[in-house]
């Protein structure tokens, strides 16, 4: 007889799993798969932060957005939603701290989205970093000084990790374990797809 097929569903905070018939056990995280620290504030800060909203908790409850929003981070993901809410009428400030806005991304993919950054009038504050989250909006730092940004809603969108703990909790479900997608590393969809074609060439 086979062994059991395990597949956990990453949620935060709660796991939920189906079985099937297979040796092997494949984590599959989705949507809520990673956690922010706050490690780069002050700890006055984070009170407020939970106040603020995750990238990941923005899509598909874009109503609970208000007006004026600020994103802290100016990766892919933090690019991706300014644009995306700015079509939706929202005005979106992103606060990138190194000096360029979607510096990981494909030349061809940054290209693209500084274009669409523009198109969608998108604002953006590189070399600033965040230092206070409050209920009307962000603090942040540059080498112009200190300036406060007035927002209905902050989204975090920098810094996320794996939920470590959660995914080792799976480690002997099965003769063999193999983690997957932002099991491994909180990244891309690339990195998510390219560990899960590895994880299957294995079965």
């Amino acid at each position: 007889m086979p062994g059991v097929w395990t597949i956990s569903v990453m949620r935060t905070p709660k796991l939920s799993s189906m079985t099937t018939t297979s040796p092997l056990a494949i984590h599959l995280p989705l949507t809520n798969k990673s956690t922010w620290s706050p490690a780069s504030l002050s700890s006055t800060t984070r009170e407020p932060l939970e106040k603020a909203m995750m990238s990941f908790d923005v899509f598909g409850h874009e109503d609970r957005v208000g007006k004026r929003v600020v994103i802290i981070g100016g990766g892919a993901i933090g690019v991706e939603l300014a644009i995306h809410l700015n079509g939706l009428g929202h005005e979106s400030t992103i606060v990138e701290m190194t000096e360029h806005i979607a510096a990981k991304a494909q030349l061809t993919e940054r290209t693209d989205y500084l274009t669409w950054l523009e198109k969608s009038g998108v604002k953006t504050l590189v070399d600033t970093a965040c230092t206070e989250i409050t209920d009307r909006g962000v603090r942040v730092k540059n080498a112009d000084g200190e300036q406060f940004l007035e927002a209905d809603t902050v989204i975090i969108a920098a810094g996320t990790r794996a939920l470590e703990k959660e995914r080792d909790q799976f480690a002997d479900v099965a003769f063999d374990v193999i983690s997957v997608g932002d099991c491994v590393k909180a990244s891309s969809i690339v990195h998510a797809t390219h560990t899960g074609f590895d994880a299957g060439l294995t079965l």
